[in-house]
């Protein structure tokens, strides 16, 4: 089989989800439809949204300062299984579903860890070990390094990213939650893009050890750095439009420059 089999594979795997979104009809809200909005204008409420929520602010900087630097054994990777260990395409396979299996298995733990760490602490302690199995790829030349690197990657990929995600969806009201979260979603990715750029030029400068080493300590670093921005869990907010009967925390009147109309 050539290398363009899997691709075609996952091409014709995507077929059953786009059918099953064109049957989707999802149900209608019981609140009174808003009216239709330009696609500019909602992009500029959107930002101006996330601009005006400190949660969701907070959220956007911890999340992307994390990802810069754990973007660098994603974009890394493949140069790890070929260079090296001087290995192919199965071992590059291997330590990506190693990976996911890391954070399927670290599922599984996240409700008791949370509930004994809770969301701060938690992404911290991904933070050490996202740093852990970046070392663990610089030094890997066998095999077994990589893929024992690759297990704590995926588990410390999956307590930051639950977290992260919880954070950004509960850090806005449902009325402004699409557009918030696709903010939240460009700042994703935006940072992976930028952090894959970077450590790729890093490594064809000084090397693969040096980008992850390099990349591991910028990952320490940053935790004491963003700590000041908390991430969100909802205990006790209400961002709803009344909010009759429920506390009202500071963060949430914050949110009156967020966007009083939508």
């Amino acid at each position: 089989m050539s290398i363009a089999a899997p691709f075609l594979f996952n091409a014709v795997s995507n077929l059953g989800i786009i059918a099953t979104l064109l049957r989707w009809r999802p149900p209608h809200p019981g609140t009174r439809p808003l009216p239709t909005e330009r696609f500019g204008s909602a992009v500029r409420t959107g930002f101006r949204h996330a601009r005006n929520n400190p949660p969701l602010r907070a959220t956007l900087i911890r999340g992307a300062v994390i990802l810069v630097f754990a973007s660098a054994y994603w974009a890394l990777l493949p140069l790890v299984a070929r260079q090296q260990i001087a290995m192919g395409p199965d071992l590059y396979g291997f330590l990506l579903g190693t990976i996911g299996a890391g954070a399927v298995g670290g599922a599984f733990a996240l409700p008791w860890l949370n509930e004994r760490l809770g969301p701060d602490r938690l992404v911290a302690a991904g933070s050490i070990g996202t740093a852990v199995a970046m070392v663990l790829f610089g030094l890997a030349r066998d095999p077994g390094t990589a893929l024992a690197a690759a297990v704590i990657a995926g588990v410390s990929w999956i307590a930051i990213l639950s977290n992260l995600n919880v954070s950004a969806q509960v850090a806005q009201p449902e009325w402004m939650r699409a557009r918030g979260l696709a903010v939240y979603v460009t700042a994703f990715y935006g940072a992976l893009a930028l952090g894959s750029a970077v450590w790729g030029q890093v490594a064809a400068m000084f090397g693969l050890s040096a980008a992850h080493f390099v990349a591991a300590a910028g990952a320490l670093v940053a935790i004491p750095l963003t700590w000041r921005w908390k991430l969100q869990t909802a205990a006790g907010v209400d961002l709803t439009r009344s909010g009759r009967g429920m506390r009202r925390p500071h963060t949430v009147d914050a949110l009156a420059g967020a966007g009083g109309h939508s």
